[in-house]
């Protein structure tokens, strides 16, 4: 087949990666989702430097690979580069007879997308050794973090993340979370990457052995956006469900407009006997209700990953946080401008949330109204 009539291939019919790279409908579906700082060309030469350092990216099937990729240019980071921003990993779905893409956003990733937001002056993730010449913090009144590195051959103590944050009119907050070693090896064992390089005894590959101090940085990044610290975008909230999860990328190839889907845990365990289901039990019969049904909501907050929905909720406490300090009704417009990105995205993807967000609004109003 011409090259011509394989860059002119309904995507449907595309039958792998190397006619995927070439596919126009495939470059259209990058240029719908790109950020604005992204070039979908750029990205597809990309790519195909990454599958010459990584040949089983070729064994990915094609609508899994382009949702990953479009996932990647959707959030502005370029995927297997020396930037460490985001990696494409290829991954054995034994349950659904195909290889996957598994998508890994690197802590430089996530960095990236904290500065994003404009709020930040400092951030800064590292881990503490035993041979270091400062390691010391503390929390309370007396806060503060102070690290300097050493040979870094001695023991593992913590990993951490350490942010200045820009408050306006020349005020500076700050703000940091340590997670001691036991804890940060805690999350990678629990992590679904991790789990299968135990099953499958490919932990020497695993970006925990490789880069295990960058893994740790990552974890202490987000130990941060969870806990409320660290200013978010919506693309970093996106990029927390992406990471280590198991987003259904074919799906989001097929229809971006519906976003990404976090299907669940992948187990990578061969197919086995589903149990036969128990009898159901007839429920008794209820009245007919009078009251008309009420609209389904499109997204329940309860239809999102953990990961995601603390993210969401640790936004949501900055925003509320926020209008809680406003003095007068300029302020209060001032916070809803300056969150609106993240804010509006709520509306649709997690309801209840964007309630409490409203209602903290009104009660701003109200207070700076009656004074």
């Amino acid at each position: 087949m011409t090259s011509t009539a394989v860059a002119k291939k309904p995507l449907r019919q595309v039958a792998n990666i190397r006619e995927l790279l070439v596919n126009d409908q495939a470059r259209g579906q990058l240029e719908l989702v790109a950020a604005k700082h992204m070039n979908p060309n750029r990205m597809m030469r990309t790519v195909a430097n990454a599958i010459r350092t990584t040949p089983r990216l070729q064994e990915c099937e094609p609508m899994s690979f382009l949702g990953a990729l479009m996932t990647c240019a959707a959030l502005g980071l370029e995927p297997n580069t020396p930037l460490g921003h985001a990696y494409l990993v290829p991954f054995k779905n034994n349950k659904k007879k195909v290889t996957e893409v598994q998508l890994i956003v690197g802590y430089k990733g996530f960095i990236d997308l904290a500065w994003r937001t404009g709020k930040l002056t400092y951030i800064h993730a590292d881990v503490a050794y035993s041979d270091d010449p400062l390691w010391d913090y503390e929390h309370g009144s007396d806060a503060h973090l102070r690290h300097r590195s050493g040979p870094r051959k001695g023991e593992k103590l913590a990993a951490y993340c350490h942010i200045k944050v820009d408050l306006g009119g020349g005020r500076e907050g700050e703000s940091f979370a340590v997670l001691d070693w036991e804890d940060v090896i805690g999350v990678r064992d629990k992590s679904q990457g991790w789990k299968t390089a135990v099953q499958y005894g490919t932990t020497k590959k695993s970006p925990w052995a490789t880069h295990e101090d960058r893994m740790a940085a990552k974890t202490a990044v987000r130990a941060l956006a969870n806990a409320g610290g660290m200013p978010m975008s919506v693309e970093f909230v996106d990029a927390m469900m992406a990471d280590d999860a198991v987003p259904d990328f074919s799906a989001f190839a097929t229809d971006p407009e519906g976003g990404i889907v976090v299907e669940g845990e992948v187990t990578e365990e061969d197919d086995k006997p589903e149990p036969e289901p128990e009898p159901k039990k007839k429920a008794p019969k209820k009245a007919p209700s009078k009251k008309p049904a009420k609209p389904a909501r499109a997204v329940e907050t309860t239809s999102l990953d953990e990961t995601a929905l603390d993210a969401l909720k640790s936004l949501v406490v900055q925003v509320v946080d926020e209008l809680r300090g406003c003095d007068d009704a300029g302020k209060i417009e001032e916070v809803r401008e300056l969150f609106a990105p993240q804010v509006d995205g709520l509306k649709e993807g997690a309801p209840k949330l964007w309630d409490e967000i409203e209602e903290a609004t009104d009660q701003a109003r109200e207070r700076v109204a009656a004074k």
